[in-house]
C-alpha cells in the first residue's frame, strides 16, 4: 500500500497535483506499519527517491532521516551495511552530503565503505565542491577504489576550464598507469585551452611515469597516448620522438601511422611519408603473424582515411590472416566508394573470401548503393547480384529502392521493391520507399 500511494504521489507532484504532499505522507505513515526494519527502511527510501525527483528536497531528506532511524533498528550486520549502501544515493541526490558522508563512515564492510565514499565523492563534484571532495578521496582506504575518485575529481575539473588544478590534483594519484593516463588527458584539455607550456609539462611527467611500470603493454599503452597528443598539439617531431621510444612493436607501427594521419591533414606530405615508411618497416618487422597483421591493418585503416587507396591495396596484400584481410578490404571498399572510385571498390569487395559471405554482402551493398547516387541504377543492380546470400541481397535491394526514392524516382524505385524475393522484406521496402515519399 504504502508503494502504491509512493507511485500516485508522484504522479500527482509531477502533474502539478496540490495533494502531493498529503499523499507522500500517507505513505509514510503507512510505510511505518511494515514491521520489519530492513523491508521498512528500503520502502521509505523509494519515498525518498520519488520525492526527490517531484523536487520535494526537505520531504526528501525528512523521509530519509526517519529510514537512518529505522536502519539503526536492523540488528543483521549483513543487511544493515546493505541498508547503509543504498541509502548513500538517495541522500546525495536529496542534497544531504553531510548526512550522506556520516552514513558512508558508518558501514563496517571496508569494500562497501569505500563505494559509498566514491559515490559522494561523484556528488561533491557536481555541486563543485573540489576540495571536500579532494579530502574525501583520501578518506577512502582501498586504493582502487581511492584512485576512480581522483579520475572523478580530475574530470570534472578538466570539464569546468580548471586544467591547472587538475594537474595538481593529478599527483594523488597512487598508480603509475593511471596516472599516466590522466596527465595526457590533461594535457589535451590543456593544448584546447591554449597553455602548451603546461601540456608539455603535463605530458613530460606523463613519461616519467612510464618508468616504473613494469609491464611493456602499459608502458606502451601510456607512450602511445603521449606521442600522439604530441602530434594533436601540431608537435609531430616530439611525437615520433616518443613513439620510437615505445618497446611494442605492434603499438609503436600503429602509434606511427596515426601520426602520419595527423601529418597528412596538415598538409606535411614530405614528412608524412617518411613515417610511413617508418609505421611500414616496423610492421613487417613484427614475427607474430596476427599482431603484424593487426599493425598493416592500422596502416591500411590510416591510408584511406588520407586518401592514399592504392597504397591502401598494396599493404592489404601483406596481411595474412583471413579475418584481418578481410578487414582491410572493407575500408578500403568504404573509402574507395566514397571517393567514387568503383572499379577499385568492386575490386577490394570481390577479393573478401566467400567464408566471410556477411562481410562480403556489405561490402557490395554499400558499392550498390554508391551506384545509385551517381545516378547509375544499372550499375546497381549488377552489382547487388553478386552478393551470395539471397536475404543480405533483397535487403540491399532494398536499401538502394529507399536511395532512388529519395531521388524522387518513385516508379524505378517501386521496380526495385517488385524483384525482392523475400515477402517481408519487399513489404518492408515498400514501407520505408513510401514513407520516403510521402514525407
Amino acid at each position: 500500500r504504502a508503494r502504491a500511494l509512493r507511485t500516485v504521489a508522484a504522479a500527482q507532484a509531477s502533474a502539478g497535483v496540490a495533494q502531493a504532499q498529503t499523499t507522500f505522507d500517507q505513505a509514510i505513515e503507512t510505510a511505518f506499519e511494515v514491521e520489519e526494519p530492513f523491508a521498512r527502511a528500503r520502502v521509505l527510501r523509494t519515498i525518498a527517491v520519488a520525492q526527490v525527483r517531484s523536487g520535494d528536497l526537505r520531504g526528501a531528506q525528512n523521509t530519509l532521516a526517519h529510514a537512518i532511524e529505522v536502519i539503526w533498528q536492523i540488528k543483521d550486520l549483513v543487511a544493515r551495511t546493505e541498508a547503509l549502501r543504498a541509502i548513500i544515493e538517495p541522500l546525495t541526490q536529496a542534497g544531504a552530503l553531510t548526512m550522506a558522508d556520516e552514513m558512508a563512515r558508518a558501514i563496517e564492510e571496508p569494500f562497501a565503505r569505500a563505494d559509498a565514499l566514491h559515490a559522494i565523492v561523484r556528488a561533491l563534484t557536481k555541486v563543485g565542491a573540489m576540495t571536500t571532495a579532494r579530502h574525501t578521496a583520501w578518506s577512502i582506504e582501498d586504493t582502487f577504489t581511492r584512485t576512480k575518485a581522483f579520475r572523478v575529481i580530475v574530470a570534472a575539473l578538466i570539464e569546468a576550464g580548471e586544467a591547472q588544478t587538475a594537474l595538481e590534483i593529478a599527483q594523488d594519484i597512487e598508480g603509475n598507469v593511471v596516472r599516466a593516463e590522466v596527465l595526457s588527458e590533461i594535457a589535451v584539455a590543456l593544448i584546447k585551452a591554449g597553455d602548451g607550456l603546461a601540456a608539455q609539462s603535463a605530458l613530460v611527467q606523463a613519461l616519467e611515469s612510464t618508468q616504473g611500470m613494469s609491464y611493456t603493454y602499459n608502458r606502451a599503452r601510456v607512450r602511445r597516448s603521449v606521442a600522439l597528443t604530441h602530434a594533436k598539439a601540431g608537435d609531430t617531431a616530439m611525437a615520433i620522438e616518443t613513439a620510437w621510444t615505445i618497446d611494442d612493436d605492434s603499438i609503436r607501427a600503429n602509434t606511427l601511422g596515426e601520426i602520419v594521419a595527423v601529418q597528412a591533414k596538415a598538409g606535411d606530405w614530405s614528412n608524412a611519408e617518411v613515417t610511413l615508411a617508418e609505421a611500414i618497416e616496423t610492421a613487417l618487422h613484427i614475427e607474430y603473424p596476427p599482431d603484424r597483421d593487426q599493425a598493416l591493418l592500422g596502416i591500411v585503416d590510416t591510408l584511406t582515411v588520407t586518401g592514399d587507396v592504392p597504397r591502401a591495396v598494396e599493404i592489404a596484400l601483406a596481411i595474412e590472416m583471413p579475418f584481418a584481410r578481410t578487414q582491410a578490404q572493407r575500408s578500403i571498399v568504404s573509402a574507395s566508394a566514397n571517393e567514387g572510385d568503383l572499379a577499385t571498390a568492386l575490386a577490394a569487395a570481390r577479393a573478401i573470401e566467400n567464408a566471410f559471405a556477411l562481410e562480403r554482402g556489405h561490402a557490395f551493398r554499400e558499392i550498390a548503393i554508391a551506384q545509385v547516387k551517381v545516378g547509375d541504377v544499372m550499375g546497381a543492380l549488377e552489382t547487388v547480384q553478386e552478393i551470395d546470400d539471397e536475404l543480405a541481397r533483397d535487403k540491399a535491394l532494398g536499401a538502394i529502392a529507399v536511395v532512388q526514392s529519395e531521388f524522387g524516382d518513385g516508379a524505378t524505385a517501386m521496380d526495385i521493391v517488385q524483384s525482392i524475393e523475400s515477402a517481408d522484406e519487399r513489404v518492408h521496402a515498400l514501407v520505408r520507399v513510401i514513407r520516403v515519399a510521402t514525407n
